[in-house]
């Protein structure tokens, strides 16, 4: 019984070391898992999610002791219609999201398309590589900044973590990623799923810095519901660790 107890207690302080350290790292990096990944709840992630930020957490573990693990960095593509706007604070915001997003290896670039039919090549090309592609369209789903946060994730995982959000222009987008259409190789093709930002009305340049601000805010919120699943399992370990003790001591010298 005393080696029992010794044994769980020696468990006990590990898991409690590991908790420990998990409440104050930043697991914004994003591991490739298989595709086809079922859709989470609005308050809750996938059980397959919390896989991958259980293998974060080993392998930032891993690290610490000159173990490396390979990795993927997540990369958003924004395919935009027209060109870059004259308004030099639209880009100073852009560019300031882009450098608050490095730190969650999360890379967002732009890619802009003089027409429709080059904006389409683009997108031909992105499912050619089974990235993920995602529409942006006032009669798209509305969703709330947790939502968004849920899906960006589970798209990125579809996508192999490589996503393309498309942006149309003046006009909207072309009715060729809005309805079953053929793509330029000939191939039949199902529409991408659409997002809407708002019901409101904005210029193509300032839904661009609408989309990355949701971006980087949904790395945001995935952070501080990992911190919070590691606060939970630290106090879980902490009391069962403390316990161990009790009873260690109690077998050992009053038994």
């Amino acid at each position: 019984l005393s080696f029992l107890l010794f044994l769980v207690l020696l468990i006990t302080n590990r898991l409690t070391v590991v908790a420990f350290l998990g409440c104050f790292q930043k697991p914004n990096t994003f591991h490739p898992g298989h595709r086809g990944g079922t859709l989470s709840n609005v308050n809750h992630h996938s059980f397959h999610q919390r896989l991958l930020r259980q293998k974060h957490d080993c392998d930032s573990h891993l690290s610490k002791l000159g173990i490396t693990s390979l990795s993927m960095a997540m990369k958003v593509n924004i395919r935009i219609v027209g060109r870059k706007s004259s308004e030099p604070w639209l880009e100073e915001g852009v560019e300031m999201y882009e450098t608050r997003l490095k730190p969650s290896n999360l890379q967002v670039e732009t890619t802009w398309h003089k027409d429709n039919s080059a904006l389409i090549k683009g997108v031909d090309m992105d499912r050619s590589k089974n990235h993920c592609v995602v529409c942006l369209d006032p009669n798209g789903l509305q969703t709330t900044s947790e939502v968004f946060c849920d899906k960006l994730y589970e798209w990125l995982e579809d996508g192999g973590s490589r996503l393309s959000f498309i942006i149309g222009g003046a006009e909207g987008l072309p009715n060729e990623l809005k309805y079953t259409s053929y793509s330029s190789s000939g191939k039949q093709s199902q529409p991408p799923p659409m997002i809407s930002l708002s019901t409101l009305t904005f210029t193509h340049q300032f839904a661009r810095l609408l989309l990355i601000e949701q971006i980087y805010r949904a790395t945001e919120i995935r952070k501080v519901g990992t911190r919070k699943t590691n606060n939970f399992f630290f106090i879980l370990y902490f009391v069962i660790y403390l316990s161990s003790i009790t009873a260690y001591v109690f077998v050992l010298f009053f038994w």
